[in-house]
């Protein structure tokens, strides 16, 4: 329920910013973290998880990182082509 909530609060606040994010993921949503693949690959920004950039492009299976991914809560992709789809994955256009 909490995370729910924050979610809510996180698409509203992003919605007020002048940018905007072309995909946000829940990573505690996430039940396949392979569907996140299309983000890492077609995406240009990975916003707060650049970071986490390279490592993600050169895992061989990104469930190997749901630890992290969890922990972190929430990402946002920019620059991504339309279409993503998964559990967790909302586009925000």
């Amino acid at each position: 329920m909490k995370r729910t909530l924050l979610l809510l609060v996180a698409m509203s606040l992003i919605g007020n910013v002048s940018f905007a994010a072309d995909y946000i993921v829940d990573f505690t949503r996430v039940q396949d973290f392979e569907s996140m693949r299309p983000l890492v690959d077609s995406c240009a920004d990975f916003g707060a998880m650049e970071l986490y950039k390279d490592k993600m492009k050169s895992s061989e299976n990104l469930k190997d990182m749901r630890g992290l991914f969890v922990e972190i809560g929430f990402g946002m992709f920019n620059e991504c082509p339309d279409g993503i789809t998964g559990s967790g994955i909302s586009l925000v256009k």
